[in-house]
Order: C-alpha cells, then sequence, then structure tokens
C-alpha cells in the first residue's frame, strides 16, 4: 500500500487476514511511487498491490510512462493483482464498453486456478479452468426450484429477492459454496433470510393503490430489462433515463415496445435518446424526477406499479444513485 494512504485500508488488510506492507512515498519527489521500491516489497506471499490515481488523500495523479514502469514490475509476478480505488466512473475510465469488457476479463486471463463463471454468457465460452453456473449439467434455476445437474436441491418460494435474474446470482453463490464443500440446502436456506439493499427493487407501498419501486442502482440497459421482466403484465409507469455514457438502448428499448401495458416517462440526458427509440405512443418527456412522479401518478390512475428504473448513471443530476433513489422515495411519500 503507497503512503499516504486513506486510513481504512491497512485495518481492510489486516481484518481479512492478510499483512500490511507499505511502501513509503515522499513530498520532496511528488509521491512518485519508485519502481524499484516495489519490487523489493514484493515476495512469494504478496496478493495485492493498491494503486489509486488520483491518490487519496494526497491527490496524487501518476502519469502514463510511471504506470507503464510498474506495470513492468508487477508482469514478474503473476499472483500479484491490483486493486483501484479510484474516483473515475469505469466507462469513464476504460474509454468504451468494449474496452471495459476486456479489461475486466483480465481477471480470468490470469491463470486463476477457479473461475466462476456464467453458463449463459458466451463471451466467456473460452475461459480455462471454469466452473459454469446457470449450466443445465452443474449449479442452476428452473421453474423455482435450484438444481445441481439432475438433483434438485431445494424450492426458491421463500426467496425474498424478486426476479428470475436474482435467482441466477443465487446459483453463482451456491456454485461457490460447492466449490467450498459446504452443505448446499443450509446455504439455500440461508439465503432465505436475506434482506434486499436499498435501491435494488426496492418495495414501497402500496400507498392509494400504488406500489412504488425504486430500482435507482439500475444504471444500465440490462438491469432495467431485469426489472420489467419481474413486473410483466402488469400496469407500469416506468421512469427511465440519467447520465449520457452512450449506452446501446436497442434491446431494452425493443423489450418496451412489446409490453402493451408500460408507460414511459423519460428524464435527464439520455431521456429524449430513450423517447425516440420508444415506438409506443405512451411515452413522455419530463423535467425532472419529481415531475416524473407526477406524470406517472396519472398513467396508473390509482393503480398499478411506478418503477424508477433508469438504465443509466446518475451523476448528471444527482451526487449518486442513492442520492437519486431518496428523491424518489420522497416523492413517492409525498
Amino acid at each position: 500500500i503507497p503512503q499516504p494512504y486513506w486510513v481504512s485500508y491497512a485495518d481492510m488488510v489486516i481484518y481479512s487476514g492478510g499483512k500490511p506492507v507499505l511502501l513509503e512515498t515522499q513530498y520532496e519527489k511528488n509521491f512518485d511511487i519508485d519502481p524499484d521500491q516495489l519490487e523489493s516489497l514484493i515476495n512469494e506471499k504478496t496478493k495485492l498491490f493498491m494503486l489509486n490515481s488520483p491518490n487519496n488523500p494526497s491527490g496524487k495523479y501518476f502519469d502514463s510512462k510511471l504506470l507503464m514502469q510498474l506495470g513492468e514490475v508487477l508482469e514478474k509476478h503473476k499472483q500479484v493483482f491490483v486493486s483501484s480505488d479510484d474516483i473515475y466512473e469505469h466507462i469513464h475510465w476504460h474509454k468504451s464498453h468494449e474496452q471495459y469488457y476486456h479489461d475486466k476479463c483480465n481477471l480470468l486471463r490470469r491463470g486463476a486456478d477457479i473461475n466462476i463463471v456464467n453458463g449463459l454468457d458466451p463471451q466467456l465460452n473460452n475461459i480455462k479452468n471454469v466452473i459454469y453456473f446457470n449450466d443445465s449439467e452443474q449449479i442452476h434455476s428452473k421453474n423455482k426450484t435450484i438444481f445441481d445437474g439432475n438433483f434438485p436441491i431445494g424450492e426458491t418460494k421463500s426467496f425474498p429477492l424478486l426476479g428470475e435474474h436474482n435467482l441466477e446470482n443465487l446459483c453463482a453463490v451456491l456454485t461457490i459454496a460447492k466449490k467450498l464443500e459446504l452443505d448446499l440446502d443450509e446455504c439455500l436456506k440461508a439465503s432465505f433470510s436475506f434482506s434486499s439493499l436499498p435501491h435494488r427493487l426496492q418495495i414501497l407501498g402500496p400507498y392509494n393503490g400504488i406500489t412504488y419501486i425504486n430500482d435507482s442502482i439500475s444504471t444500465d440497459p440490462e438491469a432495467t430489462i431485469a426489472a420489467l421482466n419481474v413486473l410483466s403484465g402488469k400496469t407500469i409507469a416506468l421512469i427511465i433515463g440519467g447520465e449520457d455514457r452512450q449506452q446501446d438502448f436497442s434491446n431494452l428499448c425493443s423489450v418496451i415496445n412489446r409490453m402493451d401495458k408500460v408507460s414511459s416517462i423519460c428524464i435527464y440526458e439520455t431521456g429524449p435518446r430513450l423517447f425516440d427509440q420508444i415506438t409506443s405512443f405512451d411515452k413522455h418527456m419530463a423535467i425532472d424526477l419529481e415531475h416524473a412522479v407526477k406524470i406517472a401518478r396519472e398513467k396508473v390512475n390509482g393503480s398499478g406499479y411506478i418503477l424508477l428504473s433508469p438504465a443509466s448513471p446518475s451523476y448528471d443530476a444527482f451526487k449518486d444513485f442513492t442520492d437519486r433513489g431518496s428523491q424518489f422515495i420522497k416523492f413517492a411519500l409525498n
């Protein structure tokens, strides 16, 4: 961990059962990391290098030349992962969705003993040392039951999270549990006590016949598709839109266009683009979130669901997705 560092980093390492090794930098040298010093501190037990650019609290930004030199050191030690706690959002940093995906897959290319991946994702078919979940021969969900191959582990009627996508996530967790040789029946039962997090398909109400669903953490189109699938067949007023990062909304808009009980209220930076791609006549532009909630109430007319699932980040109008979700809750309760 290069010094200076955020106050809790060393404690996190200790809490995780590791030993923090501090790499000293100097104000007189503009807090640059010495590649030779980094090399001297790495041994066979080194697992993680914490690299932040810009650094908190110094504000130090490492230039590309130094980052390349640090990379050359780390390439010699394949067991070392690099962790970053940068202020940048991922698409801003990686520049494109394709590059983001490629960089994420580096985690799978570095020779891990076990890679647990989604069998439903065709882009992950060529990964080595792989265990699939959501695969009919492995742990998967079917008809509200979790199976290990052909063997039923148990039913999911008591699983508290909404949506098929959360059952797929449960399969990922149970795949890890199986590899750890835990009792899968007991692990499944333990999942029934899980509480959903705020801003993730968070149900409010009903109030005066209207159920509000706060899915503010939905910052990509796929998450909004999952939310719409949860409410399939219901009367829905969908509040959608946020910061524009050139997301591809074509699949999402196709889903919306096929649903005959969805009113779309489009807001903020991606609002006009979504409005243009949605071919349904039941679409509307709103000035802001409060205005969108007002329109949504009129559309469901005292019976139905108002779903905030923006399919976009929040930073064009809010501090973060929690701020956006909290304001939605406030407008829902008024």
